[in-house]
């Protein structure tokens, strides 16, 4: 891209959420596999995509003779952060389905210790739970998607937080 001339963002976006998507694998892949995957740690992950939309749209803002809009901004947000989310979800999802399944298999036992020990819900309730527990476990689709979804809605509040305090305001 040369300075001065239309800049998009889907070359930033792609740059910045195929970085952080590969790297937020990485991160929490080493995490469990290191045994230290406390939910602080994993929270860790907004912490990176909160850094990486600052950077797509400051790298854009720098690219653009230093004016960036509230739209171009939010739009390259999300967009950073879908791209990131997609890899991430997908890669976590080929992960746990086909490397090691044990995280799920663990989290599976937990949740239907907990539903079997909640005193307000009848046997039907917990029995239809956990069943839908076990398939959306188990989907390749349902979990991607759900890991897809989730930083896609963080990266929702993000980008509307970074493009309102990186606006160019004439």
């Amino acid at each position: 891209m040369l300075k001065g001339t239309y800049v998009s963002t889907k070359p930033i976006a792609l740059k910045y959420g195929g970085v952080l998507g590969l790297g937020l694998f990485g991160y929490t892949t080493a995490l469990l596999m290191l045994g230290i995957a406390s939910p602080s740690a994993m929270m860790a992950i907004y912490l990176f995509l909160s850094v990486a939309i600052i950077f797509a749209v400051r790298d854009y803002r720098n690219w653009n003779n230093g004016v960036v809009t509230f739209q171009k901004g939010f739009t390259l947000g999300l967009l950073t952060s879908l791209i990131a989310g997609v890899i991430y979800g997908l890669l976590r999802a080929f992960y746990f389905k086909f490397i090691d399944d044990s995280v799920v298999q663990q989290g599976i036992q937990d949740m239907t210790t907990l539903l079997n020990s909640a005193p307000d819900m009848t046997a039907e309730e917990v029995e239809q739970s956990i069943e839908m527990l076990n398939w959306a476990a188990n989907s390749f689709l349902a979990q991607a998607s759900m890991q897809t979804l989730d930083i896609c809605f963080m990266g929702l509040f993000f980008s509307f937080t970074t493009a309102f305090f990186f606006r160019t305001v004439r």
